[in-house]
């Protein structure tokens, strides 16, 4: 099992829609909680290829996520 948490602060949540879609390609299980200061999102994959491949899109359509 991989998994992987990503935060997104709250000034990035006009991006949530382009993250949801990637993440949705990629992850196999998705556990998402909202916080005041943004949104953490703990997504499971079936392999490491396919984490590494979901934050290589992410960082590509997401400018300063990371």
């Amino acid at each position: 099992m991989n998994v992987h948490t990503f935060i997104i602060p709250e000034k990035s949540e006009k991006y949530l829609e382009v993250f949801e879609s990637v993440i949705r390609k990629y992850g196999t299980r998705i556990l998402k909680t909202s916080t005041k200061d943004g949104t953490i999102y703990e997504i499971e994959f079936d392999s490491s290829s396919l984490m590494e491949n979901c934050k290589t899109t992410i960082s590509q359509q997401i400018p300063n996520l990371y």
